[in-house]
């Protein structure tokens, strides 16, 4: 598999998402973030730093919900 294969980009095109600086937003991998800046890349994305620490259902703070009885 060459390079041009290995990293292309699907079900494009993509675009930034509308947001502002300062503004809180549902993230499904980190919960409750806030914009605080913007990639440097090709496919300019926001940047979020969570607002508060992430605690899954055993409260280990990994955010990885548990099927623990």
């Amino acid at each position: 598999m060459n390079d041009s294969d290995r990293f292309k980009l699907y079900f494009g095109p993509y675009k930034t998402p509308r947001f502002r600086y300062g503004q809180r937003v549902w993230c499904h991998f980190r919960s409750w973030v806030k914009i605080v800046g913007l990639t440097d890349r090709k496919i300019q994305w926001p940047i979020g730093r969570p607002t508060r620490p992430n605690l899954g259902r055993d409260g280990d703070g990994s955010g990885q919900h548990s099927t623990k009885g």
